[in-house]
This record gives C-alpha cells, structure tokens and sequence, in this order.
C-alpha cells in the first residue's frame, strides 16, 4: 500500500516535470485520439459557395456593362437649346 502510493506520486511528479501534455506516455494518447478523431472538411459546399460567387460576379459585371453603355450621350444627341440666347453648359 505505501509503495503504490509512493509510485502515484512518482509519477505525478514526472507529469507535472513535462506539463502533462509532454509528458511522452500523455501526448502519444493526445496524438492517437487527434488522429482518431479528426474530420475531414466539406468541400462540397464551399464549392457550391465559390460557384454562386462566380454566377453573382458574372451578372453584376453584365449589369454594369450594361449601364456604362446606356446613358452616355454623343454630341450629337445632346438637346439642343430652346432660345437662341439660351446656351446650354456642357
């Protein structure tokens, strides 16, 4: 019974020595439940995601093409003014 609990501090003391998480019989435990447990992520959705973005992108820069090409009057297009005194500010 004494050297049991001689050995439990013992050990203990080598645990708190390496941070528990060193320590070489607590960290191989770590890395095979890490390893065990480790998921991989969904890359379905995030390509679903980075193939919406792409479809957004491609009707915005339509619908600013679209803008840029309405709305820009030539010379020639511009009213012209109703008086003869009357000029108009470009």
């Amino acid at each position: 019974m004494l050297w049991a609990t001689w050995k439990a501090h013992n050990v203990m003391e080598q645990y708190l020595k390496h941070h528990f998480y060193k320590h070489p019989s607590i960290s191989a435990v770590l890395a095979r439940n890490l390893a065990d447990n480790y998921v991989k992520p969904d890359t379905s959705q995030l390509r679903a995601l980075e193939s919406t973005v792409q479809t957004l992108t491609s009707c915005l820069d339509k619908l600013a093409n679209k803008s840029n090409t309405k709305d820009t009057p030539s010379d020639k297009q511009q009213k012209k003014p109703k008086d003869k005194n009357q000029r108009e500010v470009s």
